[in-house]
């Protein structure tokens, strides 16, 4: 999470001095160098349950504090806050976004409400606020009402705080652990916020269709085609985010024909794109397919970013295709990956090298970059402590030693690397297992062949999608789940090279000792 910077801003010419002329039930209209404006109640330093009425007249003279946020039609420029030309909080400072807090409802508005939240005022919009279908602010909440919010947003410039409260009704959470990638939902249009994207209401769940998500024509925006209330189905869940709690929909990804586009990709493909977004990397339209290119995938110089280099509407050519995700329907492309030398130096790299890298990028596991390759450390290769996540032990730009080669993947040319199969024991604790064990061992993640990735007693154990006894169509994901504890594994092989234990259910299952006792040498079967 970031911090909030310095609050004490050094703008004084941002001070002014305004006339009331006029108070309305939701702003009173000011005049101010001539010019005339209007100051919305959530703006004024009312007390709970305060209306404008009840603290202003015509003629009042005041401090206002100029802002730019979301610049006022009447205005012409700016907006203008008297809560925010009181004396500064200090603790807006301390605040961080995405933190949990409780507030206080000082009042509620047409567009939203205003909470206090340890003295520092800010404002919830009814996008962000858990509301039925016709329902007001005015009729869910009152004035002096204590809800759970998350810093949406701290602008320190404007002296602004925005906070989301849908996300903290009770039963999201549930609701959203209900819904996975791959989904195909409905949802009703709220909003537009001001890059063009949809902001939708899920079943009560908050949803967002970027731009690049959306099947517009050319020159077509998202207010050309949609209407706040408006009805869509068919939205495609690309992305089910527990961090922010929303959920990240295209209607290009369920498109006729998409899926059927996207199966005729395969990994080592090279194509050429045009660019639809640039953030910390790139978005990119492949014949109508979506591709990513996240930052550390870009061949950049050392403090050059994706906005140095790329603009939306560039053409891009030799983009690598190092995965084809039939699950969120996309590519998985590369810049990197094809530079010129890149396949060579991956071909002098060997299983078993112990290595040094850069990290590149911090998820649920680790990108890292290792003399100019890319390397992979999924979470389960990380020696963290119980409740310990990726995040908390590391960061972008952190050095990290001891990583061991466990795989190189020539066709997405990539280093799978490992911090837990080279940490302290490992080897010892290795070499004291032996085929024929019978083992215990937690799920920690699914192969992408189907198969399983377990813990066994800290050692890293694997087991096959053929090794697995499962039914007609079942698939691993149908029978386990991460955390699922597992016995009667066996182990058929100890592999010291990439340092695993290779198990399975199916050799240990009942009857299957005394079928194989049945079989001789030289059967033909």
């Amino acid at each position: 999470m970031s911090r909030a910077r310095d609050a004490h801003d050094s703008t004084p010419d941002r001070q002014i001095t305004g006339t009331v002329l006029a108070v309305e039930r939701e702003f009173i209209r000011i005049e101010i160098d001539g010019r005339e404006a209007h100051i919305y109640a959530s703006e004024l330093m009312l007390d709970i349950g305060e209306r404008p009425a009840d603290r202003y007249a015509i003629g009042d003279r005041f401090e206002a504090f100029v802002f730019q946020m979301h610049p006022d039609p009447e205005s012409g420029a700016a907006q203008f806050s008297v809560r925010r030309a009181a004396p500064y909080p200090e603790t807006l400072a301390g605040l961080e976004l995405g933190a949990e807090v409780q507030g206080t409802v000082v009042n509620t508005y047409d567009v939203g409400i205003e909470l206090d939240v340890g003295g520092t005022r800010g404002n919830t919009f009814v996008q962000n606020l858990p509301l039925s279908v016709g329902e007001t602010t005015h009729q869910r909440y009152q004035p002096g009402d204590q809800i759970t919010a998350r810093i949406h947003a701290i602008n320190v410039e404007d002296r602004a705080l925005v906070l989301a409260a849908r996300q903290y009704a009770p039963g999201y959470v549930e609701a959203l652990q209900r819904h996975a990638i791959g989904d195909v939902v409905s949802a009703t249009v709220t909003g537009f916020p001001g890059d063009d994207s949809l902001r939708l209401d899920v079943n009560g769940l908050v949803g967002r269709v970027a731009p690049d998500e959306l099947d517009l024509a050319d020159g077509e925006s998202a207010q050309d085609r949609y209407s706040v209330g408006d009805h869509i189905d068919g939205l495609f869940v690309w992305l089910v985010d527990h961090e922010t709690r929303s959920l990240a929909l295209s209607v290009k990804r369920n498109a006729p024909g998409y899926a059927e586009a996207l199966q005729r990709r395969a990994v080592g493909e090279v194509v050429s794109g045009t660019i639809t977004a640039v953030g910390d990397g790139l978005l990119t339209d492949v014949d109508g397919l979506i591709g990513f290119l996240p930052s550390d995938e870009l061949d950049l110089a050392d403090g050059e970013s994706a906005q140095d280099r790329y603009s939306i509407g560039d053409h891009i050519d030799g983009l690598f295709v190092w995965q084809v995700n039939h699950k969120a329907r996309s590519l998985a492309l590369s810049v990197k990956r094809n530079a010129p030398g890149y396949a060579e130096a991956l071909q002098r790299r060997a299983v078993g090298e112990v290595v040094s890298g850069t990290i590149t990028a911090v998820g649920d596991g680790l990108l890292t970059d290792v003399d100019g390759l890319v390397g992979r450390v999924a979470p389960d290769e990380l020696d963290l402590a119980d409740g310990e996540s990726a995040r908390d032990r590391y960061s972008v730009g952190d050095h990290i030693d001891g990583l061991f080669v466990w795989q190189i993947n020539h066709e997405a040319r990539d280093l799978a690397l490992s911090v837990k199969r080279n940490a302290p024991g490992y080897m010892e604790a290795l070499q004291q297992r032996a085929v024929g064990e019978v083992v215990s061992a937690t799920v920690t993640s699914f192969q992408s062949n189907g198969g399983l990735w377990l813990d066994v007693d800290g050692l890293v154990g694997a087991v096959g999608p053929q090794e697995l006894d499962l039914g007609d169509e079942e698939s691993a994901q149908d029978r386990y789940a991460v955390g699922d504890h597992i016995d009667g594994l066996f182990v058929w092989q100890v592999d010291h090279e990439d340092r695993t234990l290779d198990l399975s259910a199916k050799r240990n299952a009942p009857g299957y000792l005394e079928a194989l006792q049945r079989r001789a040498v030289g059967e033909v079967v």
